[in-house]
């Protein structure tokens, strides 16, 4: 499991925490990055609640990358928006309110893992712990 730190410019930074086992921990995705923008995925893992640098590898999440990516996204047009009503009068801050509102609530909406979605987590912890 990677653990190098990274610079604040560029280097690896886990991203995209979904499926919140209670207790247990949560899948994140490892990504190069630069200035905190995941460019490329290089590895998922389930990350254990007690301990942010100790996780098993899994395969590559599908879903954590997808909202790591729309997360970055969020940010960046949220930042953009605020900077542009900063300039206009306020004109975007009709944009920039809801964005920033979606991303902040994001973890809070998609992290937990469905019952099924944990079994499936538990059940690959398991199998890993006996082989290996």
């Amino acid at each position: 499991f990677p653990t190098r730190r990274s610079s604040d410019l560029f280097g690896t930074h886990k991203f995209g925490w979904v499926d919140q086992v209670e207790g247990l921990g949560s899948v994140a995705t490892m990504f190069i990055h630069v200035m905190y923008v995941p460019l490329i995925p290089t590895g998922s893992f389930f990350i254990f609640a007690d301990d942010e640098d100790r996780g098993v590898t899994i395969p590559l999440n599908g879903k954590s990358v997808l909202i790591a990516y729309t997360r970055a996204a969020m940010f960046w047009t949220a930042f953009i928006c605020t900077l542009a009503a900063l300039v206009s009068s306020g004109l975007t801050c009709c944009c920039a309110l809801p964005v920033w509102g979606i991303y902040f609530a994001m973890p809070f909406l998609l992290r937990p893992a469905t019952q099924q979605r944990a079994d499936e987590l538990r059940a690959m912890l398991v199998s890993k712990m006996d082989h290996g």
